[in-house]
């Protein structure tokens, strides 16, 4: 409902009808272009994935990916936070292997606006670091 609710819908209110036994859902941004695609996977059968198809132009979504520490490259584990207002923060945590046949993207996308803000990453060992978002680069990459 755009305020972090959610309610259950049929697949025909919802506009995806798949064929087979969907098993699991994540986003990313498979084609570069700053905003994210839905993608679905199906037991013995194919990945879908649905792009976004906004009236209006959206500014590209912030895609950070962390590079973490030898044994843990992908830094599965990390937290980032970025405080946008008094009122607004935005957090998104590394996971890995959250359903079935499926995995998380390595990546975290957050809203145009944290450009030039602060983010404190705590990474999976605890160490807390703090780095600014460039004003124009909409792919950082974040090392340990």
């Amino acid at each position: 409902d755009g305020k972090g609710n959610f309610e259950a819908m049929s697949s025909e209110l919802s506009g995806i009808i798949l064929p087979g036994d969907s098993k699991g859902t994540s986003w990313g941004d498979l084609d570069n272009d700053g905003q994210p695609e839905l993608i679905i996977t199906t037991n013995d059968g194919p990945i879908n994935s649905f792009k976004l198809n906004a009236k209006t132009k959206l500014p590209p979504l912030v895609q950070i990916r962390l590079k973490g520490t030898k044994n843990n490259p992908t830094a599965i584990g990390a937290i980032v936070r970025v405080q946008v207002s008094n009122n607004t923060q935005f957090t998104r945590t590394i996971t890995a292997g959250s359903g079935y046949l499926s995995q998380n993207p390595q990546t975290m996308l957050f809203p145009a606006q944290i450009r030039g803000k602060n983010a404190t990453i705590t990474w999976p060992d605890g160490l807390v670091t703090s780095t600014s978002i460039p004003t124009s680069n909409t792919n950082p990459v974040i090392s340990r």
